[in-house]
């Protein structure tokens, strides 16, 4: 098995890593779906208005790379209420999108991912983590 893995390495000049097999999937992706995976990093902002802040998860580590994932718009319309607490009720509207990520590991090697929320100067917005339920 070693000869095998020498020769292996000796042929392609480098010994992979996951960083490699993102590179390879990232590229290809882009060349086989349409519409290509996007970096997840998102603009909040209110209709007609300048950002107030962004969203977006990344690799922990050295690069603080974006995921890319897929997106798409549904419940165009709608309104969600959500209860802070049992006085405070919030509603939640404009577009919303699903998102859905495929995260390829290579090896025992594992990166850690992290939720990162900024808001500008002088401004704030709300961020609710959880899981939605029905209400019956």
């Amino acid at each position: 098995e070693s000869m095998m893995e020498r020769q292996l390495v000796a042929a392609i000049g480098k010994r992979l890593t996951q960083d490699d097999l993102q590179t390879y999937v990232r590229y290809n992706d882009a060349r086989l779906l349409s519409p290509a995976p996007q970096p997840f990093s998102l603009a909040i902002r209110r209709p007609e208005h300048y950002p107030t802040g962004l969203v977006s998860i990344e690799t922990m580590g050295g690069e603080n790379d974006c995921i890319h994932s897929h997106s798409r718009q549904v419940n165009v319309g709608s309104t969600i209420t959500v209860a802070l607490n049992s006085a405070t009720q919030v509603q939640l509207s404009g577009n919303q999108y699903l998102h859905g990520w495929m995260n390829h590991r290579f090896g025992n090697d594992k990166k850690n991912h992290q939720l990162v929320a900024r808001a500008r100067q002088f401004s704030a917005f709300i961020l609710v983590i959880g899981t939605m339920v029905d209400g019956t």
